[in-house]
């Protein structure tokens, strides 16, 4: 008797909280993120009008790919209807890039916080090393474990007060390595690394809540 007693009221209980009381679920979607190299302090101009461009091989960790997440400060160019390229492309045997562009995303020039670089001034993580600016892909990239990728950069530099950085140095990524190159010409080793981050596919995370009456 005890126990069916002891079932029932229990089972008043719980009918009497969900009665009064509701749990209301959240889906949040958070992206997730392949910490490569982030520790590099050296600014290296992106300048278009020189034809250079910098670029970082990488070996993926995932299959799909849902962009790449670079470390970027600008200085000035606060009135620039401009945008920073980025282009994913293959690598050849020599681990270089390639003229074979995978996909392309731009992120605006004036979404890029200014950090007064010309001023000294250091991110708010106090490390000079730049923002996190995220470069998405129209549609998630296949890509394959095995092989290597690179990422290109390019914006326009009008002169030494009005211009995109990136930052560079440590060499502590053994999965790749920093390029540059000038006009059509080879690509040069930078014997250094970018900072950067893969933007993997989104974690679903479930939150509750009580919702009182």
């Amino acid at each position: 008797m005890l126990h069916k007693f002891l079932f029932r009221f229990i089972l008043c209980s719980i009918l009497i909280f969900f009665f009064y009381f509701q749990l209301e679920a959240t889906i949040v979607n958070q992206l997730a993120f392949d910490a490569a190299q982030i520790q590099s302090i050296y600014p290296w101009d992106l300048n278009l009008e020189s034809v250079l461009t910098v670029a970082q091989t990488f070996r993926p960790t995932s299959s799909r790919l849902d962009g790449i997440a670079v470390y970027l400060d600008r200085g000035g160019l606060s009135n620039s209807t401009d945008s920073v390229r980025l282009q994913l492309r293959t690598t050849d045997l020599s681990g270089r890039p390639t003229e074979v562009v995978l996909a392309t995303a731009w992120v605006k020039i004036t979404d890029i916080p200014d950090g007064n670089l010309e001023l000294g001034d250091l991110q708010p993580d106090n490390l000079t090393r730049g923002y996190q600016v995220w470069f998405i892909f129209n549609q998630p990239l296949s890509l394959s474990t095995d092989s290597t990728y690179a990422f290109t950069l390019n914006a326009r530099r009008t002169d030494s007060s009005n211009r995109i950085v990136c930052f560079y140095g440590t060499n502590g990524y053994s999965m790749g390595n920093g390029f540059y190159r000038v006009s059509s010409g080879s690509w040069g080793s930078l014997d250094s690394d970018l900072n950067f981050m893969t933007v993997l596919p989104p974690v679903i995370v479930p939150l509750f809540k009580l919702v009182l009456p």
